[in-house]
């Protein structure tokens, strides 16, 4: 090939490449440039002789020293020559070249030429620097999101704090006045206020688990739960709400099912107790529904209602955050939307699934599946820990002779404390703080108290550092804490910091009855609940005697005698104002009072199999909601039949207990 179409070839290439090349004598400063390289410095090729001057003149001035730096290293002896920088082309504009080279050498050692290239790379460092940003903005936005995670996490604990405060007081107080009020009208208030409170509560907690399930900060425990016990505590969790609208609540359970499989109790429990919760919220009449079975390797419950149901619209939106049927969904039933979400995250973060079936006045279908591994039965658990309806019933005082020192800087909250601790025959001490607390141990001696109850956030000396100076001072003392802050976080930090157990603030004060029992260094006076197995049995009676035929109840319950029990402490505690409430419509003619009192007796009396008095309460219903005459003798008598079925509870409750063999 001649020379000249070669050379013509090599331009050719160096122009596509982007590619200058360069002869140049260190020694005499003669320099050659390509076409290409004129082009790179911005300059049309030939229009100027190039030297060393104009080379460098064309380099940014920020870069000129690093580059001279790079042509001396070479000349100098180092040979190869290498250095990416800029260059300023006549209009002002910047490209980035990056320029390589070889030194030759004469004999005595002096570089007399150096070859080389300049190749243009603004492309590739407009790239470098576009994917470095995108780099450097993931990790500020990384950053962003980190930070505003934590303010989340800080302004959700802050609060849940700021209002679990005053809701303890309130709620707190509420039970005073609840246990105090002399008339049913008075009572009745606080049992709304306290219905009210617990609503809220539930809508904090809500809020909370869902930031937490956002936060991937929700964990799910594998451990050996009791079916029998899972399913009781869901149905125990939402009777009284039942009864009060009148749904009869049913237990289906399929064949071939374990006694107990791997799953996280609390978590689990929670899912079924939503489900059957919003099963009754959105159904007026009929029956709610919880089956359990087989299903492949899988484990299904299935909860189904009588209610409303939902178009398909409604069920495309039903797993969203926030998200209800429409807004006079949200008006009519309440609720924040966060249920069905935080049940569907449960569900998978055990493994699971969840589904949903359903049309419109067609009744809706819920049904969670999840891995069946079978495990060996737990140990039972105490019966006040699973029966709080039965501890609410005890007249006894609980905490006879319990020697309390309460670190709480909150007036009102002592208040409460001592109200109702006192009530159950604690002799109370309150300190304001921990060094005051530490300060009344030390004047009245180590053995002075039988347990300290101490708030976290507290001036001075809060109640983490109450806590270990205990842990060192009086190691036998037990501490439990008391606090607003309902994250497991904080839950680990009172065991961290020596406590022996942490109770939530709102204080249900059965809760924390059951925990100051169980660790103070204190003799339990004996209760009724102490006296009995931790499953009592129900005396035998022949089926259908008096209102409540309760063998066919005991069917109806598959056996599940300790739901039975359970449902008779609800009832007990949720019915005990119907009588009077009849009794006080029928005297003011207030038919509409009247008909939903019946319609809740109705729907409580299917639960108990107690026929009777369920037939009464549907004529009753009828009669008050045509507004006949007759509704209120009918009523009259209905209150009498709540009377004589209460009274029957109370005395087979008694039965029970003094049947029961003693607790070992």
């Amino acid at each position: 090939m001649p020379l000249r179409e070669r050379e013509e070839q090599l331009r050719h290439a160096q122009e596509i490449a982007h590619l200058g090349s360069f002869d140049w004598n260190p020694a005499s400063g003669d320099l050659r440039w390509s076409d290409e390289h004129f082009l790179l410095w911005g300059l049309a090729p030939g229009t100027v002789t190039p030297d060393y001057a104009l080379f460098r003149s064309g380099v940014h001035p920020d870069d000129v020293v690093r580059l001279e730096e790079a042509l001396q290293a070479a000349i100098k002896g180092g040979r190869w020559y290498a250095c990416k920088h800029r260059v300023v082309w006549p209009d002002g504009s910047v490209r980035h070249v990056h320029g390589r080279g070889e030194v030759m050498f004469d004999v005595s050692g002096r570089a007399v030429r150096m070859l080389g290239t300049v190749q243009c790379i603004t492309e590739r460092v407009a790239a470098e620097q576009a994917l470095i940003g995108a780099r450097d903005e993931a990790h500020r936005a990384k950053k962003d999101a980190e930070a505003a995670n934590a303010a989340k996490s800080e302004f959700l604990s802050n609060m849940s704090h700021e209002i679990r405060t005053p809701l303890n007081a309130v709620l707190g107080l509420a039970q005073v006045g609840q246990r105090e009020a002399d008339g049913t009208a008075v009572r009745r208030l606080f049992d709304q206020m306290l219905d009210s409170g617990q609503h809220l509560l539930g809508i904090i907690n809500n809020i909370l688990d869902f930031s937490k399930i956002e936060a991937g900060k929700l964990s799910v425990e594998k451990e050996a739960v009791s079916l029998t016990r899972l399913t009781d505590r869901a149905l125990g969790f939402c009777a009284a709400r039942a009864a009060q609208k009148g749904l009869a609540l049913r237990l289906s359970l399929g064949a071939d099912l374990p006694e107990a499989f791997l799953a996280d109790f609390l978590r689990l429990s929670q899912v079924l107790a939503n489900l059957l919760d919003n099963a009754i919220k959105f159904t007026a009449q009929g029956d709610v529904v919880l089956g359990v079975d087989r299903f492949g390797g899988m484990l299904r419950f299935r909860v189904r209602d009588t209610g409303i149901g939902m178009s398909d619209e409604q069920l495309a939106r039903v797993f969203l955050p926030f998200e209800q049927g429409d807004g006079s969904t949200t008006r009519r039933f309440g609720g924040t939307g966060l249920g069905l979400v935080i049940c569907k995250r449960l569900a998978e973060i055990m493994g699971g699934t969840i589904r949903v079936e359903s049309n419109p006045g067609c009744g809706t279908l819920f049904e969670v599946t999840l891995p069946l591994v079978a495990a060996a039965a737990p140990a039972a658990e105490p019966a006040e820990a699973d029966r709080p309806e039965v501890a609410a019933l005890q007249s006894g005082r609980r905490l006879d002779g319990m020697r309390i020192l309460v670190a709480e800087d909150n007036p009102v909250n002592q208040a409460v404390l001592r109200e109702l601790l006192g009530q159950e025959g604690a002799q109370l001490v309150c300190a304001e703080d921990g060094l005051d607390a530490l300060q009344r141990i030390a004047n009245a001696g180590g053995d002075a108290f039988d347990i300290v109850v101490t708030d976290i956030q507290m001036p001075n000396m809060d109640g983490h550092q109450l806590a270990r100076r205990l842990r060192e001072l009086h190691p036998s003392l037990p501490v439990v804490g008391l606090t607003a802050h309902a994250f497991a976080e904080e839950r680990q930090r009172c065991f961290d910091s020596g406590m022996k157990e942490h109770v939530t603030k709102p204080i249900e004060l059965n809760s924390l009855v059951r925990v100051l029992r169980k660790h103070a260094r204190w003799q339990a006076p004996p209760l009724a609940d102490d006296a009995v197995s931790p499953a009592p049995t129900l005396a035998p009676m022949a089926a259908a005697e008096g209102l409540v035929d309760w063998d066919a109840m005991l069917d109806l319950y598959q056996g599940r005698q300790a739901f039975v029990d359970k449902l008779v402490g609800i009832a007990l505690a949720s019915q005990a104002t119907a009588p009077a409430r009849l009794r006080d419509a029928a005297g003011q003619r207030d038919f509409a009072a009247l008909a939903f009192t019946a319609h809740s007796i109705k729907g409580m009396s299917a639960n108990f199999s107690a026929a009777r008095l369920r037939e009464f309460a549907v004529e009753t219903e009828a009669a008050a909601r045509a507004g006949r005459d007759d509704a209120g003798p009918m009523a009259q008598r209905l209150a009498d039949l709540m009377d004589e079925f209460l009274a029957a509870l109370s005395s087979r409750l008694g039965e029970a207990s003094g049947t029961a063999s003693p607790a070992s």
